[in-house]
Formats: C-alpha cells, sequence, structure tokens
C-alpha cells in the first residue's frame, strides 16, 4: 500500500504500537493541513495475485512513479 502527496503536504511518517491490539503493522503519515483548503492525495494498494509488478517492492515503487507522473500531467477529456 502507498499513499502519493504533494511534498508540500507531507510533515511525517507514523506507525502505531502493536502492543494490545489485534490490528499490527500499521502505518500512516501525518500531513499538513490548512482550514478551507483541499489536500489531495492519493491511496495505492497492489495485490501480489494480480500483477506481477506488485511482487516487489521496486515494482511497486516503479508503479508510484508512474502512477505520480501521470497525476502531474492532469486528466484530457475530449
Amino acid at each position: 500500500m502507498g499513499i502519493v502527496l504533494a511534498k508540500k503536504d507531507f510533515k511525517k511518517y507514523i506507525t502505531t504500537a502493536n502492543k494490545a491490539t489485534d490490528i499490527q503493522n500499521t502505518y500512516g503519515v501525518e500531513m499538513n493541513l490548512e482550514n478551507n483548503k483541499p489536500l489531495v492525495f492519493r491511496f495505492f494498494a497492489g495485490w501480489s495475485q494480480s500483477e506481477k509488478m506488485f511482487t516487489t517492492v521496486d515494482g511497486f515503487a516503479s508503479y508510484l512513479a508512474l502512477q505520480t507522473n501521470l497525476w502531474d500531467k492532469g486528466i484530457i477529456v475530449k
């Protein structure tokens, strides 16, 4: 899983404690928020059984890089 957002909106990477909970290995990001301003981010999940690129960290990172590049180009509607 991965989260893509603008660098200016990223504050820090966080993990949660694994003690006294059934939910283990949870990660997230803290984001810089401003009142009345939207913050745009994209959440990605890849399943190794669906695509070969999701079987390695490098493959998933390449996918995120491609998606980021496409995001920068915007959506063209014809």
